[in-house]
C-alpha cells in the first residue's frame, strides 16, 4: 500500500455508489478484531448504515475505507478471500436476473450492463476475441492503491458465480493481472484453476466460447424480462457510453508507450481529425485529456506494482525523459514523484 491520494477528489466525492464492498470488507476488518463502527465515523457514516436498503456512501468514502482496511489486516489474499465468499444473491437482483439469463454470456451482458447496482467500485468491460471473451476490470479515478484487491476480489467472484449457473468444471482460460506476482500464488490457482499472470498492461480474464454459450440450469425468459423491468425502474439514468470514447481509451489502455495521433484515430473510426476532435467535445472529451488520464493510471500502477525506475516509467508511458514525467505527476497528484516512490519502497520494508 502508498499513500497517494485518489487525484480527482472532486469526482470521487460525487459519485454515489452502493456500499456493498466497501461493507465486505469492513465486515472483514471488524471480524479481526477491528472497531468498523470507528472507522465508518470518521469517513461521516454509520456502521449501521450499511445495513439499510438503499443506502449509498460516495466512491471517495468507500476508497478510503478499503484502504484503511487493507493497511491494518496486511493480507495479500484478502480480495481473493472475499471475493470466493460471493455468491450470485449476494449481488442483489443482479444476481437473480443472471441465474435467470439463458446462457452465461447472456447473464454476462445484464451484469455488464447493471455493474453500479451489483456493487461494482471498478470500471467493467467486455471484448470479444474470435474464440473467446474477455472481462475486463479498470480503476475508477486512477484509484490504484485498492485496485489490486478489487480485481482480485470481483474476478473470484465472477468465477464463483458462474460455477454456481453453469456448473463447477467452469474455469477460464486465463487471468491476466496489472498487480506483481505475490511470494505465494497458491490460492490464485486454487480458485481460477488456470494460468495466471501477473505484472500484464491490463487486468483480464478471458472465458473460451464454449463457456460463454453454456445453458443456465435456472434460465427463464420471463422472469429474466421481469428482473430487468425492474432494474431499469429503480437504477439511476446514465448516459450509454459513447463506443468511440471507449474504444480510444481500449486503445491508448493496450499501449501506452506508442499512442496513437488524433489523425491515425480518425482514420480508424472513418472519419476527419476535426470531427473527432468536434464528437468528443461534444462529450465534454478532448483526446489530450484522455491520453493524459492513460498515462495518470499506468504510471501509478507501475509505481504501486513494479521496481521500475524514473527513466522506465517514463519510457513506459511514452515520455521521452523523466522531467516530463517528474512535472505530469506532480501536476497530478501534488506529490513530487521521488517522494511517492520512496514511500512505496518505504511501504513494502516494512511487510
Amino acid at each position: 500500500m502508498f499513500d497517494i491520494p485518489i487525484p480527482d477528489q472532486s469526482g470521487a466525492a460525487e459519485l454515489q455508489v452502493n456500499p456493498y464492498v466497501a461493507r465486505l470488507f469492513l465486515s472483514e476488518f471488524s471480524m479481526r478484531g477491528g472497531d468498523a463502527a470507528a472507522l465508518c465515523l470518521a469517513l461521516n457514516f454509520s456502521y449501521a448504515d450499511l445495513q439499510v436498503p438503499g443506502f449509498r456512501i460516495s466512491y471517495l468514502q468507500a476508497s478510503h475505507a478499503i484502504r484503511r482496511v487493507l493497511t491494518a489486516v496486511q493480507d495479500p489474499n484478502v480480495g481473493l478471500r472475499l471475493g470466493i465468499q460471493r455468491n450470485l444473491v449476494s449481488f442483489g437482483l443482479v444476481g437473480f436476473g443472471a441465474m435467470a439469463a439463458p446462457t452465461l454470456c447472456d447473464a454476462a451482458r445484464l451484469a455488464l450492463r447493471f455493474q453500479e447496482e451489483a456493487g461494482s467500485l471498478l470500471m467493467l468491460d467486455v471484448e470479444n476475441g474470435d474464440d473467446h471473451a474477455v472481462a475486463l476490470a479498470m480503476p475508477r479515478f486512477s484509484d490504484v492503491a485498492i485496485e489490486a484487491a478489487l480485481v482480485d476480489g470481483t474476478f473470484a467472484a465472477l468465477v464463483s458465480s458462474a460455477r454456481q449457473i453453469v456448473g463447477v468444471d467452469f474455469k477460464p482460460r486465463a487471468v491476466e493481472l496489472v498487480a506483481r506476482q505475490p511470494m505465494d500464488t497458491a490460492l490464485y490457482q486454487q480458485i481460477f484453476q488456470c494460468p495466471v499472470r501477473f505484472g500484464c498492461m491490463r487486468n483480464r480474464m478471458l472465458v473460451d466460447n464454449a463457456w460463454m454459450q453454456s445453458k443456465v440450469s435456472s434460465g427463464d425468459s420471463m422472469s429474466l424480462r421481469r428482473i430487468e423491468s425492474h432494474l431499469e425502474t429503480d437504477s439511476p439514468r446514465k448516459p450509454e457510453a459513447n463506443p468511440i470514447e471507449a474504444a480510444i481509451e481500449s486503445r491508448l489502455r493496450e499501449d501506452i508507450r506508442n499512442p496513437p495521433t488524433l489523425a491515425e484515430l480518425a482514420e480508424v473510426f472513418g472519419m476527419s481529425e476535426r470531427n473527432l476532435r468536434r464528437r468528443l467535445s461534444e462529450m465534454g472529451r478532448s483526446y489530450g485529456d484522455m491520453l493524459d488520464q492513460a498515462r495518470k493510471t499506468r504510471t501509478l500502477e507501475l509505481i504501486a506494482h513494479t521496481q521500475r525506475t524514473m527513466r522506465e516509467v517514463a519510457e513506459e508511458i511514452g515520455f521521452n525523459d523523466p522531467r516530463s514525467l517528474r512535472r505530469a505527476f506532480k501536476r497530478w497528484t501534488g506529490k513530487t514523484l521521488a517522494s511517492a516512490m520512496a514511500g512505496v519502497v518505504a511501504s513494502r520494508s516494512q511487510r
